[in-house]
């Protein structure tokens, strides 16, 4: 009877074609098949498959609905496959043979990665292994009918036959082997026949043999021994079937067991359904955990349990209105429960227009009109019952312990009016996804107001002033107000909290008014002098506003000549056919020892254009060329244009005019794309890729990007001066470029900067589109390369690293407006007056990162410490937008690393830690080492040596979580069991544990832990694979050791090496039996040795178990109330 399995996560089985000659391909096969029979969904990948079974090939159509699915999914790795090919989420090792014998590849399993053998001999002496033994024999073909026994045969695949001496074979014996396959029917018509099969490796065709009655001898050779048949294959086959001799007596006794082989292969056929339904429950099981982890992991998870502050310091009162029209008393209810969860008081809730049958179940609430809510609101306002007022749609739901956090944010709002939130959107089939807002942005806002101008708080006081909401507006009345807020008091009047306050279904977020949006447009172009303006709503429901066209301006075009002729005219002429603005002029800056061609070309375009050249110096660099150019224009605006920049649209530079003469814009700049049609800058962040990103780089021209910003007018804090049209009175205000900086890509920027100090907007129009194939725009480019970079960086770090233009909480690198780390790492509970630590793994996992992850771990979770964990490739403003106080390298830092944590350390005061115990850089230079505030070690020796060199060095006490305490395991009347990690033991400490283990196997029972030496598997009991973390207290319980050996030579190879294992092996009750060396000593009784192999056996045979006591080991147990003075004094 099977098991009922919920098959919800899929397979991917990895195998070559299928094949009748390769029994262990047909399993994997096969096991598609099982699994698709089953109800499950499976796939094979990459290979041909067997029409006649329940496998297919994977589509590209089913490989998109598994990885679109949401779910974890499986792959199936057979043993010759090396690592996780597929990048599967879930991964299985179907051990159909030992690791390394067929292709003599290491299978890099990860620590997480399940393992299921073929035969229990492939498992070594795993403890318990799980076996899956797959098998599709026709016992209808395969049987002993055939009384004819006439032939002898050799089965020869893995083995070259160079290796082999076939002199004592019977004459004219046929070969069997892969490089001459058979079909099944073949092969058994062949098999029926046979006297006797010789073989030296392990193979289906053996057990194949045996079923059609041909006796299987057993042959080895020196060097392939592995590959043969042995006792535990005999055993794995009922104890017959064949042996080592082909004597006349050998083989009948061979014969006479033939049929319990038969046998034996139904009654695996019978153990197998239970073994099928074992992989199935336990792969399924382990997609589940990974869904579970991915969900715990998942904004929508986030959203729902983050805890925010809860201490409440502020008295700011709130009135919540709830716009109730037309909605369902669900949705109703959804809103209030999500106040009333926050102990809101039911006074302070205003419904607007419910259902005439509707009542709150759990509250009085009062309830208005459509008609008269707006005038009962003001009735509140005007008797001063709320500071602030919020309105949102019914549906729309309070985010977690958002109120709380709202009053205290509020009371601190200053000169702001009016505060807009990021939000949360529902999908309808119940996904969330954040939307986080960039700061106040004029154009932006104005192109989506639905999309931003929406459940605003607004403060009383100023509503009242400004004549309130406007009834006419059902939908648009916040918006409305905010018109009259930003003609009042400009636009620093309406704030930005970056927190996620409320949860909004998508019909509601999207869902734009026209007409009222229109009309309100309209009003503020008017009041702003632009009668003549348009608002055009997109396709994309945003809105164009068409300023009105400048008339007589001129623009005053400033290039530089370069050296190249060729690129020169061929930009001058796209400049002059695709432009449409006639009143232009341009001005070239031409170095006095130009080309003798180049000053031909100049004088020759001067015949037929307004051109203008001006000799510079050879030793001007490119800011004083342009600013000498300048100060010699004839425009109303100056247009920087660099020569790798080509027009398409003749309207590019009137529409980049039709902002710029607006007052409060300084700026203006294109859409740049490639002669490809591709996305190359949409605008630029600061801080973004390291340096400055490119919005939307490498997508397609017109994506709409998100919440369609690739196609709407904005605001920016910068814009590539590859093409940028300044207002000169702008220009002049601030000085032009700066000289002091010739770094190509500070000054691609540093103007726009500049002119946002000065208090002018730039706006960037995805309907000015140019081409460029400019590279610098592609290059990658980081702050620490270039000391001119960090200079801008240091005088500007807040928009670096928190650009106006977009939002803290999305990700610094690519792709751009993607939610960032942190806002799934609970980052809203930092607390200002703990020590802010970044742990950056800047190195491959390995004893030690995991230690000082679990100290700085049980220090967070004390709150003793703020704990950011993350990658070493962070760039500058990352770290910077993070502001740690202390950053922990789990290794030695790189070049790269070291330049990028000084570029902070001249920002930010920073104490940065790095970890002298693990494998780091080898080119520890003098920079690498200085940047290093103080080194970390467990080991005395290691921290000595470091002193001598006049390196600060601290050396860390061992601090166990108390997840390592556990009594003792009362020794059982069995063999005594022994413990041996030998991972880290040197080829002559080996060979020392190898006599040891020879010469005690016999009476204990070895369990070797992680990689194990070949030959020792004769003599243990045990081997067992890392599962998960090392060092687990989990899996070294599951272990049930009685004793641990710890064996050290003392040498250099373990100078500088500590006693953490033997303390985590010690607190879970485990006697320890260790090395009397330096490394080892420490206050806890072990049993120290000298390295005299008969003193260890004697000790490991007849020593009594000495465990050490819990009192013993509670010093090295972290306790929140005796933390050691050097963590204090390194953390917190």
């Amino acid at each position: 009877m099977t098991m009922h399995i919920d098959l919800h996560s899929p397979y991917l089985i990895a195998a070559p074609d299928y094949r009748e000659s390769s029994l262990g391909i047909q399993v994997l096969h096969r096991l598609c098949h099982m699994i698709n029979e089953r109800g499950g969904r499976a796939w094979m990948v990459g290979c041909t498959v067997n029409p006649e079974w329940n496998a297919p090939a994977l589509t590209e159509e089913a490989y998109e609905q598994v990885i679109s699915s949401g779910r974890s999914w499986i792959a199936v790795y057979p043993e010759v496959t090396t690592g996780n090919p597929f990048s599967a989420p879930v991964t299985v090792r179907y051990m159909l043979n030992r690791e390394g014998v067929i292709m003599q590849n290491a299978i890099e399993a990860g620590a997480d990665d399940l393992f299921f053998w073929y035969r229990p001999e492939f498992a070594d002496k795993e403890p318990d292994p799980n076996i899956l033994g797959i098998e599709c024999y026709d016992l209808s073909l395969f049987q002993d009918d055939q009384p004819i026994k006439d032939k002898d045969f050799l089965y020869l695949n893995r083995i070259p036959e160079s290796a082999l001496d076939l002199s004592g074979l019977p004459e004219n014996i046929t070969i069997l082997s892969m490089r001459n396959p058979l079909s099944l029917r073949e092969l058994a018509m062949l098999l029926k026949r046979g006297r006797v099969l010789y073989t030296y490796e392990s193979s289906g065709t053996c057990l194949l043999a045996m079923l059609c009655g041909c006796p299987v001898v057993s042959l080895s050779v020196p060097g392939y021994e592995h590959y043969a048949l042995n006792e535990q294959s005999l055993q794995d086959i009922g104890g017959a079937g064949f042996g080592y001799s082909d004597s006349p007596e050998a083989l009948d006794v061979i014969r006479e067991g033939l049929p319990i082989v038969r046998d034996v292969v139904l009654a695996k056929r019978r153990l197998l359904e239970t073994q099928f339904d074992h992989f199935l429950f336990l792969t399924q099981a382990k997609a589940q955990q990974h869904d579970e982890v991915k969900e715990r992991n998942s904004f929508s998870h986030w959203i729902s349990h983050r805890t925010l502050p809860t201490t409440v310091t502020a008295e700011t009162r709130l009135l919540h209105v709830i716009l109730c029209l037309n909605a369902q008393v669900s949705a109703i209810e959804a809103s209030v429960a999500s106040l009333t969860r926050q102990g809101v008081d039911s006074r302070t809730i205003l419904l607007v227009a419910p259902e005439p049958g509707y009542h709150s179940t759990t509250m009085d609430i009062r309830a208005v009109t459509v008609d008269s809510w707006v005038s009962a609101v003001r009735q509140l306002a005007e008797t001063e019952d709320f500071d602030w007022l919020h309105c949102i749609d019914a549906g729309v739901e309070y985010t977690a312990a958002s109120i709380g956090l709202m009053r205290n944010m509020l009371s601190k709002a200053g000169e702001c009016q009016a505060i807009y939130t990021d939000e949360a959107v529902r999908a309808d089939d119940g996904e969330i996804t954040p939307v986080r807002k960039p700061d106040f942005n004029l154009d932006l806002f104005l192109a989506a107001p639905h999309r931003y101008l929406r459940r605003v708080w607004f403060r009383r006081e100023s509503w009242l002033a400004t004549g309130k909401f406007n009834p006419e507006f059902s939908k648009s009345f916040e918006f409305d107000a905010l018109i009259d807020y930003l003609l009042q008091w400009g636009t620093g009047c309406i704030g930005h909290i970056t927190d996620i306050i409320t949860l909004v279904p998508a019909s509601v977020f999207d869902f734009p008014s026209t007409l009222e949006e229109a009309q309100i447009l309209q009003r503020y172009l008017q009041h702003r002098g632009f009668s003549q303006a348009r608002a055009v709503q997109q396709k994309n429901l945003t809105w164009r506003i068409s300023y009105p066209q400048p008339e007589r301006e001129k623009v005053s075009i400033l290039l530089d000549a370069g050296d190249d002729p060729t690129r020169l005219i061929r930009c001058v002429e796209s400049l002059i056919s695709n432009t449409e603005w006639q009143n232009k002029e341009i001005l070239l800056a031409v170095v006095e020892n130009t080309s003798a061609e180049m000053i031909d070309l100049i004088k020759q375009m001067q015949e037929v254009m307004p051109l203008t050249a001006i000799v510079c110096g050879a030793e001007q660099n490119y800011a004083s060329r342009m600013n000498l150019l300048a100060q010699n224009v004839a425009g109303d605006f100056i247009l920087l244009l660099d020569l790798q920049t080509l027009f398409v649209l003749k309207n590019w530079l009137t529409t980049l005019l039709s902002h710029v003469i607006r007052p409060e814009v300084g700026s203006a700049g294109p859409k740049f794309i490639t002669a490809d049609q591709r996305l190359l800058s949409a605008g630029m962040i600061a801080g973004a890729d390291g340096w400055v990103g490119h919005v939307g780089q490498g997508e397609p021209w017109q994506t709409e990007g998100e919440l369609s910003r690739y196609q709407c007018e904005q605001n920016y804090s910068i814009l590539s001066s590859n093409c940028l049209l300044v207002k000169r009175e702008a220009w002049q205000r601030v000085g032009g470029l700066s000289v002091e900086y010739d770094d190509q890509h500070v000054n691609d920027i540093i103007l726009p900067l500049k002119l946002k100090r000065a208090g002018y907007l730039s706006v960037w129009s995805p309907f000015s589109v140019v081409v460029s194939d400019n590279t610098q725009l592609l290059e990658t480019v980081c702050v620490s390369e270039n000391s001119q970079r960090q200079t801008l960086l240091a005088e500007m770090p807040e928009v670096f690293t928190d650009d106006p233009a977009y939002n803290r909480y999305l990700s610094l690198q690519r792709p751009l407006f993607r939610h960032g780390p942190l806002t799934t790492n609970g980052s809203d509970n930092l607390s200002l007056t703990l020590a802010k630590v970044l742990l950056l793994k800047n190195g491959e996992d390995c004893e030690y990162s995991k230690r000082i992850a679990d100290l700085l771990q049980n220090l967070s979770t004390d709150n003793a410490i703020c704990l950011i964990r993350d990658s070493s490739d962070l760039t500058v403003p990352e770290i910077l937008r993070l502001v740690p106080k202390i950053v922990v390298l789990t290794h030695a830092p790189d070049k790269a690393l070291s330049a990028r944590l000084a570029a902070v350390s001249r920002i930010i005061p920073l104490r940065i830690y790095a970890l002298a115990d693990s494998a780091g850089s080898d080119n520890n230079d003098r920079d690498q080492v200085n940047v290093v505030t103080r080194w970390l070690t467990w080991s005395a020796k290691r921290a000595a040596q470091l002193s001598k060199r006049k390196r600060p060095v601290s050396c860390l006490p061992v601090l166990l979580g108390c997840e390592w305490v556990a009594p003792s395991r009362p020794t059982s009347a069995e063999r005594r069991r022994v413990l041996c990690i030998p991972e880290a033991l040197s080829v002559k400490e080996r060979e020392f544990i190898s006599r040891v283990i020879a010469a005690t196997h016999a009476r204990v029972d070895w369990i070797i832990l992680g990689a194990w030496p070949a030959a020792w598997l004769p003599m243990v009991a045990e081997t067992v694979r890392w599962q998960e973390e090392r060092m687990s207290p989990e899996q070294l319980h599951q272990l049930r050791a009685d004793i641990a050996i710890i064996f050290r030579l003392n040498c250099d190879h373990n100078r500088f090496k500590d006693d953490y294992q033997a303390v985590q092996l010690a607190a879970l009750g485990i006697a320890i039996l260790a090395s009397d060396v330096p490394s080892l000593h420490n206050n806890l009784p072990f049993r120290r040795l000298k390295a005299d192999p008969q003193v260890w056996q004697n000790e490991i045979v007849n020593a009594d178990r000495y465990v050490v006591s819990q009192r013993e080991i509670s010093t090295f147990i972290y306790d929140r109330e005796s933390i050691p003075e050097v963590i204090r004094g390194l953390f917190m």
